[in-house]
């Protein structure tokens, strides 16, 4: 999954990397959601 919000956050954890675009003043997140057996379970991440 990826997101884009409009505050910089410059943290990576074990299931999301994210990247500050400074010309657009936005941070996209990228998300690894479960797979196989896991696929639809829920998430959490902390920024």
């Amino acid at each position: 999954m990826h997101l884009s919000v409009s505050a910089k956050i410059e943290t990576n954890g074990e299931n999301f990397n994210t990247i500050w675009k400074q010309l657009t003043e936005m941070s996209e997140i990228s998300i690894d959601l479960p797979k196989g057996n896991y696929a639809g379970s829920s998430i959490t991440i902390k920024l």
